[in-house]
């Protein structure tokens, strides 16, 4: 007996009385593609590689859709909550519970997924304007009553040492 390293058994039979020897090889192709297999194979991956290309490409957009709801979602809820006006919140949490819903809906394009996904990115990206545009508006206000005040100050303390210089010594007693 002898195996080698492919699994092929040979086997030698040897009579002894006469002398006569026979040879056998046994292979083991029962589990193994022919040829012809491996090559059919090929040709169906070639055929399906641009459908597999475009599944893959809808799954990323997906993904990346989904992720970026989710990101959107925590970060209302996390620690940045604070940072968003009440309205901002409800107009965010009703956007995002709507997205959640269309995604839960079933399967959609490569192209469905984008567009979502950039109407969500605009959407944020005016809100974002909107929100800094209303702070600096906010903060301007603060600086402009500030300002004032600090003027009438300055204005009254003027006034009133005006007013006590021009009164005559002799009356302040």
């Amino acid at each position: 007996l002898d195996i080698d390293a492919n699994g092929i058994l040979n086997v030698t039979a040897k009579e002894e009385s006469s002398g006569k020897s026979n040879k056998i090889t046994i292979t083991n192709n029962k589990d193994r593609l022919s040829q012809d297999d491996v090559e059919r194979m090929i040709k169906e991956a070639e055929r399906f590689k641009e459908e597999d290309e475009k599944l893959k490409a809808k799954v990323e957009a997906r993904n990346g859709f989904e992720n970026y709801v989710y990101q959107i979602k925590n970060t209302l809820n996390g620690e940045m909550k604070d940072k968003f006006s009440e309205e901002d919140k409800a107009k965010l949490t009703a956007i995002i519970e709507e997205n959640i819903k269309w995604l839960e809906e079933g399967e959609h394009t490569k192209e469905e997924y984008d567009s979502k996904q950039k109407e969500l990115e605009d959407f944020r990206k005016r809100q974002a304007a909107m929100s800094r545009f209303s702070n600096q508006d906010k903060q301007r206000k603060k600086e402009s009553s500030d300002g004032f005040l600090s003027m009438f100050k300055k204005k009254l303390e003027s006034n009133s040492e005006t007013n006590t210089a021009s009164i005559p010594a002799e009356e302040t007693s």
